[in-house]
């Protein structure tokens, strides 16, 4: 499995070379050629996979070799990072809670006039998305089906 593992990284970019061929706008491979690339892509993927895979049983394959960024590492593992974290935790809270009080009470409209009087919106939101529009437009949902579901 050695072998395996000193080979994963130029099987990795063989397998990338020949998907981006087979990708490639300008130059695309016909015929035979292309399901020779293609088996010959799938097969390379197959054992870089399988490569990896075994790879993960060697001693040391669970360290982390790379660390990331300084600037990354203090705001993702850094409890003082939390000031910085703390705005936006607050923002994206304040957002999702007038949106929900949006659908509690409209704007201009009795209370429980919103999603909770009874359905009433919703069925008008049905209504509109599942009617069939006049001649040169296409309606939303365009499945008979689905419309009368």
């Amino acid at each position: 499995m050695r072998l395996l593992r000193r080979l994963a990284i130029p099987i990795g970019v063989l397998a990338a070379v020949l998907l981006a061929y087979l990708v490639n706008p300008w130059l695309q491979p016909e015929g035979s050629l292309r399901q020779l690339v293609t088996y010959s892509f799938w097969v390379l993927s197959v054992l870089l996979v399988v490569a990896l895979f075994e790879d993960r049983k060697q001693a040391g394959a669970q360290e982390v070799e790379i660390d990331g960024p300084a600037f990354t590492r203090f705001l993702f593992h850094n409890s003082r990072a939390g000031l910085f974290w703390l705005p936006i935790r607050l923002f994206v809270g304040f957002a999702w809670l007038d949106a929900g009080i949006h659908k509690l009470f409209p704007a201009g409209k009795p209370m429980g006039a919103g999603w909770l009087d009874g359905g009433a919106s919703l069925r008008a939101y049905w209504e509109r998305a599942a009617a069939i529009p006049e001649a040169p437009a296409r309606p939303a949902i365009s499945f008979e089906w689905y419309r009368d579901f």
